[in-house]
């Protein structure tokens, strides 16, 4: 089986995030084979998401006047430990890790080699095989343990399949569970189907895997405890299709005021600035922290929004037979 990892970033990319100098970080290479982790079918160097970060704790520690020569060959635990000791606080220097999100399947792998942004400002491992064959490979447990969203494809919801789900979630200590079973018909759900695990239809769109990110990005604060339950609720899939919002923006209706269309128009103005600030890039880990509360908060006023146009089509009868999401 095949691990890849999302993001990956160039060196100059690099340099402008932990503010080292590519010639430094080449020199780096050369001495102390801290170089990047994979490189392209063209010899670029590649980073990925871990040696960023072990850069970045080496940065700050240089800039805090240790020597290279003396913390090149320590790993990150070590690292995290002396920055805490020299500074007081690894919080302040250091920067937290990203959402991480796990892929399993081929067809998953195969949709995120097109729309590999989807991911937004998350870290993905991507296992290119079964989950059956997942299961077997101790790499991908011990790389991607503590993972805040697992992503698997299945066939059909059986309860095998289940049972595989929850030994995969156990190995990887995964919080959240996103099941994507690839035949349509297959709407029922055994019974031992836990809380914590979604289950779809397919390979889900961008906007459903920023809501399932965007969830896990909720829930990694709050068990850091950085921010409030309340305020940092799941945020759900949207409401209603493009098709609806329009329909409901332009349709005859008997209602005598117009805020059917005033909030359609809301809702998808919400609906694509939620988009584009899941997959706005960012020039710090202060940017990226940002821009996961800005992505959050627009999420919980769309579905604000989505509920009073739900409750004014409602009361007049012309709430559509079903939404995006079958409700």
């Amino acid at each position: 089986m095949i691990l890849d990892s999302l993001p990956l970033y160039s060196i100059g990319t690099v340099a402008r995030l932990t503010g080292v100098k590519a010639d430094t970080l080449r020199a780096w290479e050369r001495r102390y084979g801290l170089g990047a982790s994979r490189k392209s079918p063209h010899g670029q160097r590649q980073y990925t998401q871990a040696d960023v970060d072990h850069l970045q704790l080496i940065a700050t520690l240089i800039a805090d006047g240790a020597r290279i020569g003396d913390i090149a060959a320590a790993d990150r635990k070590t690292l995290e430990a002396l920055t805490q000791t020299r500074t007081g606080n690894t919080a302040a220097t250091t920067p937290p890790p990203r959402p991480l999100v796990v892929f399993v399947g081929t067809g998953l792998a195969a949709w995120l080699d097109e729309h590999g942004g989807s991911i937004g400002n998350a870290r993905a491992v991507i296992a290119r095989g079964s989950l059956s064959e997942a299961l077997k490979v101790e790499e991908l447990h011990s790389n991607a343990r503590g993972a805040d969203l697992l992503v698997v494809e299945v066939s059909a919801l059986t309860k095998q399949a289940v049972k595989r789900v929850m030994e995969c979630r156990t190995k990887l200590q995964a919080t959240r569970v996103l099941v994507c079973t690839t035949r349509s018909a297959d709407t029922t759900q055994p019974t031992d189907v836990r809380e914590g695990i979604t289950v779809v239809t397919g390979i889900p769109d961008t906007t459903r895997l920023h809501a399932e990110i965007g969830a896990a990005m909720a829930a990694r604060e709050v068990r850091l405890g950085e921010a409030n339950v309340s305020e940092l609720v799941s945020v759900s899939a949207p409401r209603f299709t493009q098709d609806d919002l329009e329909h409901a923006r332009t349709r005859k209706s008997n209602l005598a005021c117009e805020c059917p269309a005033h909030l359609s128009s809301l809702i998808d103005e919400l609906s694509r600035f939620e988009q584009y600030s899941a997959t706005c890039s960012v020039d710090s880990w202060q940017d990226a922290a940002l821009h996961t509360r800005i992505y959050l908060y627009t999420a919980r006023a769309r579905e604000l929004m989505e509920k009073a146009l739900s409750a004014v089509l409602e009361t007049h009868g012309e709430l559509p037979d079903t939404d995006s999401n079958g409700r």
